[in-house]
């Protein structure tokens, strides 16, 4: 007898997770290649914006990948690529400054800005 669970797992398959995974699994490349494949969303006056929606990036970043990405993992990446200034994001946030959970690139944000980010 089948039950719905076992229905499930068999249409749905998971991809095989490598045990503890880490940030130092995923590939920085991955991580730009996933950006640069997800359109920016729409900003003022429907101008095309730089900015990407988090979980657009992180669907890009699995379907790259041999598994998934558990999604805390994948924003820890994003806060410490953010730190190394590869990419500019909105990861943290305080009562004053609420996370938008954007990202982009920091060579966009210097293009566009002249160097000071609009976050």
């Amino acid at each position: 007898m089948t039950t719905t669970r076992d229905y499930i797992m068999a249409k749905y398959p998971r991809r095989p997770v490598p045990p503890r995974l880490q940030c130092k699994h995923i590939p920085d490349e991955r991580v730009i290649r996933a950006i640069l494949e997800t359109p920016g969303t729409f900003g003022v006056g429907e101008i095309l914006d730089n900015w990407r929606d988090r979980f657009k990036v992180h669907e890009a970043l699995n379907r790259q990948m041999s598994f998934e990405v558990p999604f805390k993992l994948f924003w820890k990446k994003i806060r410490l690529m953010s730190q190394r200034n590869l990419i500019d994001a909105c990861c943290t946030s305080d009562m004053k400054h609420p996370c938008r959970g954007r990202i982009h690139l920091a060579s966009e944000c210097r293009d566009n800005n002249g160097g000071i980010c609009g976050a």
